[in-house]
């Protein structure tokens, strides 16, 4: 794809993405456009501490697959889940770059033989306990990640598709809509008009560390990467004036 196209792809995926109601729409959806990238498997999943929420766990893996990872305990050697619970930014994997470890061989075969040979990894905000995690991959073992796009185009393009379908989850798994307290929204109103988190401490009267506390907590209320996007986010559901 070139700069238009792929340009053009992002957005209308990220459109699509958004108008989905329902889990099962979100699903296929998200299937359909890491499709174009070359990758047509993903899992979605929440980690609480050490425990991995496999209950919340929104995936598109075979069921094979998933009662063998269970069954014989693989994500306590996963290395691709492991490393990302601990890379604050998305990466590119590939089962080459483990093959040397030892304890992996027999994971990576059996992977292998369900297409977890290569994909990107994305580690996304949740709370101060919880990790989400979007993990997408091939569909076999012989897909190849397309010609015409580097590992950073790759890695730019998951990055926005995952952070869309986790910030999508996170309105449709809430068990209440999302609600600010006052002083968050204070912090966004006061952000929405240009002021830094030192001028916002003046206004309403507390210190900047408490302005940043509020600033972290809402990245991660909304499930983005920083300030900026929360804005957006917050625009978008409608919890803040345009």
């Amino acid at each position: 794809m070139g700069a238009r196209e792929l340009r053009q792809y992002l957005q209308l995926s990220v459109r699509k993405l958004k108008a989905c109601t329902t889990m099962k729409e979100l699903r296929a959806t998200f299937g359909n456009a890491i499709s174009p990238i070359g990758l047509q498997q993903f899992a979605y999943t929440k980690i609480s501490g050490n425990v991995i929420l496999f209950d919340q766990s929104i995936h598109t893996y075979a069921a094979d697959w998933i009662d063998i990872y269970v069954r014989k305990d693989f994500a306590r050697i996963d290395p691709v889940l492991e490393l990302a619970q601990s890379e604050a930014d998305p990466f590119y994997w590939s089962a080459e770059q483990f093959t040397g470890k030892p304890g992996l061989v027999e994971y990576f075969r059996q992977a292998n033989g369900y297409g977890l040979s290569w994909g990107v990894a994305t580690r996304l905000k949740t709370s101060s306990k919880t990790v989400g995690i979007l993990l997408t991959c091939s569909a076999s073992s012989t897909s190849h990640r397309p010609q015409d796009m580097s590992i950073e185009q790759l890695t730019a393009c998951c990055r926005v598709l995952s952070e869309t379908f986790h910030q999508s989850a996170l309105v449709m798994t809430t068990t209440d809509r999302i609600v600010l307290r006052p002083r968050e929204q204070e912090v966004l109103e006061l952000s929405a008009l240009g002021m830094s988190g030192t001028e916002i401490a003046l206004i309403i009267g507390v210190s900047p560390i408490y302005v940043a506390e509020i600033s972290r907590n809402l990245i991660q209320k909304f499930g983005v990467r920083n300030k900026l996007a929360a804005l957006w986010r917050a625009r978008e559901l409608d919890l803040i004036g345009n």
